[in-house]
């Protein structure tokens, strides 16, 4: 990069002398609740070509002027934008500083092929199912093992559209992931026309950490959140290289679950009465309702010896197989 650009990771606090060259790598826009056609801010995620990241706004006077001045993932000469610091609760990026609009910055359209089309922060899924906090930013990368037919939901008045993913990472975890409303249509479109022979490579960034029947997962945040299904990056190349190449076996075609019958399967498990181990062993149910859990959060094993008492030991496990994806 040209040394008359000052790169995002040498920005600091309260400067408006700022010129930069940058990719803006998304756009999404905030409206009013009740007035959908009303924006309140613009926002964007902005890459420079060492690969820094931040968050940029335009709050609604300015809306209008931006959003014919820039277009998602092309690159511009900015300037005159003024640095602050993030202090907002949900950060679209780990960058301490962001970028507001003033009436006076200006993006000129530059040719800057060397700023990539974006920079991600993946978060490993293993670190999300180990997590105990809600409503945590990240960005993830799997692929899709299983999906969920798309339903209707109704929440204080509001109808929206939900569909269930499971995804699966090159360390064999998974993750269970809800998207909503424009999201869910972009799921039902993409396997509409999708061969599934062919793995697909999926992309949510500015997702949220999410509690879904006892183990974390992810779910779209606000309009802010990036779908990517196989695209052209190089993240998802190298995704599809590593899962050639690997030696373990990864499940490549996607299957159909239901989200009713995971619900019924959890409201099996709580309404069962109580089992000894030695009933256990005897019985199938178990080990049935753990080869459907996909990962350890939220599971737990009542174990009683002979005389009563908890123990963390179990003896006579005959379908030791089930426990291998947990």
């Amino acid at each position: 990069m040209s040394a008359k650009y000052t790169p995002i990771s040498a920005i600091s606090g309260g400067r408006k002398n700022l010129k930069m060259c940058v990719r803006v790598a998304h756009i999404w826009l905030i409206r009013e609740n009740k007035v959908p056609t009303s924006i309140i801010f613009m926002n964007m995620l902005l890459v420079d070509e060492k690969g820094g990241r931040i968050h940029a706004t335009a709050r609604k006077d300015l809306v209008a002027k931006f959003r014919c001045m820039v277009q998602e993932g092309g690159t511009y000469q900015l300037e005159n934008a003024i640095v602050g610091f993030n202090e907002s609760h949900y950060k679209a990026t780990s960058n301490k500083h962001k970028l507001s609009m003033m009436h006076n910055s200006t993006f000129t359209k530059v040719h800057s092929p060397a700023i990539p089309m974006n920079v991600f922060e993946f978060k490993p899924f293993n670190e999300i199912l180990s997590s105990t906090v809600e409503e945590v930013s990240t960005a993830v990368i799997g692929h899709v093992i299983e999906r969920g037919d798309i339903r209707e939901t109704e929440k204080d008045g509001r109808k929206s559209r939900v569909i269930d993913l499971t995804l699966e990472d090159l360390e064999n975890n998974r993750l269970h992931c809800s998207l909503w409303g424009e999201h869910a249509d972009k799921i039902v479109t993409f396997f509409g026309n999708h061969d599934n022979d062919t793995p697909t490579i999926l992309i949510l960034q500015f997702c949220k950490t999410r509690m879904y029947l006892g183990a974390m997962g992810v779910a779209n945040a606000f309009n802010g959140t990036k779908l990517i299904l196989n695209g052209d990056l190089p993240d998802v190349a190298a995704y599809m290289r590593r899962m050639t190449n690997a030696s373990m076996q990864f499940t490549r075609s996607v299957s159909q679950i239901s989200t009713n019958s995971s619900a019924s399967l959890l409201e099996d498990l709580l309404n069962t009465n109580q089992m000894t181990i030695e009933s256990m062993i005897k019985s199938t149910e178990l080990y049935v309702a753990i080869s459907r859990v996909t990962s350890r959060g939220g599971l737990n094993i009542l174990i009683n010896d002979d005389d009563g008492d908890d123990t963390d030991v179990a003896s006579s496990v005959i379908y030791r197989e089930v426990f291998r994806n947990v």
